[in-house]
Formats: structure tokens, C-alpha cells, sequence
């Protein structure tokens, strides 16, 4: 049996997303052409790998076995090719999943460090991303870190994420000059379920224990604008998410920011204790930078909830 590697690496990009049309983009083809990739390499292995709906993308239990082989291909293809060209391999970082912000901070890390090659994946969770650090198949990864860290890893607050709520025009909150995140109480929330990632599901419900709101989940990565709409309708729950999060942009629905306190997610940048590879040391170090110029968290934000000793805040290893 030979395998493509092409397919190879068409499957782990649609297995990181769970999105065929968001892997096709990135792989710079059509969703087409990406299916029959797919299917080429469902045929050489006589396995069908994903399971789609019109809705959601899932591995099967063949497709969970074939990942974690099929990255070590790749990982061997691409260290081939850099060791005959003599180049330096990418710095691997874990985004957790495409739509949120840590996305965004990749973009903006790439940018300022235009020698380096940054290619990303989606493991939609911490213990996911550390594990595979570990393991070296990942040099650096964003999340929520909360509870004991890993010993094995070092750590620092990237962001403080203000959250916001989306409703419909007609609803009662989209009157309000100011939402607190006690007004939602009389309505209830909902928020994606932890396909998106599985931290944000717990910091979610914990958030609305907190301020007394039922809260729901939906258990879709992609949330369109005729959910809310349909959700929220008759002063129904509101939707909620992130600032850095593509949220929609219809002219129906009124994004709403939370204050007094401001909710905000705690995204750390997590990497192996003791790294010593420079270039992953430079960006570390550049994104701790583009933090405290652009202010993407402050240390003793008494208006945040969680407060300064919010998960994320420890930082070791600097």
C-alpha cells in the first residue's frame, strides 16, 4: 500500500478543522477537489474516515486511529524536504480551533516575525495541545489553563477575551444602552457546545452559575444568524460569545458588550519547560510583546471576571 501524501495531508487539515469548505481554503483548493482527495485515501485504506451531516464533521473510529500516524507522516515528509533544501522546519502551533482568537494572534505573530514559518493546528483542547508538546509533535499551543498545569510545561496570559451577547434587533436587551452580565438572568444564554473547544463549555457554565442565567448548548460548530435570530426570538435566550470570534455582521442582530464586571477568556501561550530552540524562544518572547503594546490583557482588571487571579494568570519560564 502506498500512501499519497497529499491526501495524507488533506485528511489532517479536515480532521483539524472538522469543515471541509474551511480545510479546502486553507490547503489553497476547491471543497471538490478536497473530497475526492479524501476519497482516494478512504479508498487505499478501505476505511471511511469521516462522518458528515449537512450540519457537523466527524472522525470515525478508523479516522481517530489513522490521525496520529498520519501527522507522524507528514511530520517525516516535511523533514525530508527542509533536510535537502536546508531550510529551518515551521514552528507547529496549536490554535485550538480556526474561528477563535488565538487564530487572530497567530496572524498578528506572523507578521512580526515574517522569517519564521508558523504552521497551525486545531486539537480543540488544552490537555489535547499539551500532550502533543510532550510529545514533540507541537511546539507551541493556546489555551485556557485553569486547575494544576502540567509539570512539563511553562506558561504565560496572552489575552483577556471580553465576551459579548448577540440578539435579535426586537429583543428586549438590543434596547439597553449597557448589559450586565446579571440582566441575562431574566433571559438565559446559550453558547456552543465543546466541539468548538472543550475548555470554553466549562468556563461558559461557569460563568453562568456565577451570575444565576440558564444557559444552553448547541451542539454545531457553525452558528449562522438564522439560529440566533430563531433562538432569541420572543425575548429568548441570548447568544453567547467572544470579541475575536467572526461573529455576523447581519443588520437583524445587535452585538452587545458586557460590563460591570467585564467577562473576559484567558488565553495562555503554552510551551515545553526549558525550550531552547531560539526561534521559538523569539516568538514567545514577540508575542508577549505584542500583548503589552496592544493591551490584549491587563494584570489588575478589578473590572474582569474572573478577577487577577483568573485562570492563566501564573507565568513561568520567561
Amino acid at each position: 500500500m502506498e500512501l499519497d501524501t497529499g491526501a495524507v495531508r488533506a485528511f489532517v487539515r479536515t480532521a483539524d478543522l472538522l469543515h471541509f469548505g474551511n480545510a479546502a481554503t486553507e490547503l489553497g483548493i476547491s471543497q471538490q477537489a478536497l473530497s475526492k482527495r479524501i476519497s482516494r485515501l478512504e479508498a487505499t485504506l478501505g476505511a471511511t474516515l469521516f462522518e458528515r451531516t449537512t450540519r457537523t464533521v466527524t472522525l470515525t473510529p478508523a479516522g481517530q486511529r489513522f490521525l496520529l500516524p498520519a501527522r507522524a507522516v507528514l511530520d517525516a515528509a516535511d523533514a525530508a524536504v527542509a533536510a535537502v533544501a536546508g531550510e529551518f522546519s515551521p514552528i507547529r502551533v496549536d490554535v485550538l480551533a480556526e474561528p477563535l482568537a488565538p487564530t487572530l494572534m497567530v496572524d498578528q505573530l506572523a507578521a512580526a516575525e515574517p522569517g519564521i514559518v508558523f504552521e497551525r493546528s486545531a486539537r480543540r483542547g488544552v490537555a489535547a495541545a499539551i500532550a502533543a508538546l510532550l510529545r514533540s509533535e507541537i511546539d507551541l499551543a493556546f489555551g485556557r489553563v485553569h486547575g494544576t498545569p502540567n509539570t512539563g510545561v511553562s506558561h504565560t496570559l496572552i489575552r483577556s477575551e471580553p465576551l459579548l451577547v448577540v440578539v435579535p434587533r426586537d429583543h428586549p436587551l438590543a434596547q439597553r444602552e449597557t448589559v450586565r452580565p446579571t440582566d441575562l438572568a431574566a433571559y438565559g444564554i446559550w453558547t456552543q457546545a465543546p466541539t468548538i473547544a472543550a475548555e470554553w463549555s466549562g468556563f461558559a457554565s461557569d460563568f453562568a452559575d456565577h451570575f444565576g442565567c440558564r444557559i444552553e448548548f448547541a451542539h454545531v460548530d457553525d452558528i449562522d444568524t438564522d439560529d440566533i435570530l430563531s433562538r432569541g426570538a420572543n425575548a429568548g435566550p441570548a447568544f453567547l460569545t467572544a470579541t475575536d470570534v467572526a461573529n455576523s455582521d447581519d443588520p437583524r442582530l445587535c452585538s452587545l458588550d458586557l460590563t460591570d464586571p467585564t467577562p473576559a477568556y484567558p488565553w495562555s501561550l503554552i510551551w515545553r519547560a526549558g525550550e531552547t530552540n531560539p526561534r521559538i524562544r523569539s516568538a514567545i518572547a514577540t508575542l508577549r510583546t505584542l500583548s503589552e503594546q496592544r493591551g490584549w490583557h491587563s494584570d489588575g482588571a478589578s473590572t474582569h471576571w474572573p478577577g487577577s487571579a483568573s485562570d492563566g494568570r501564573h507565568e513561568q519560564d520567561r
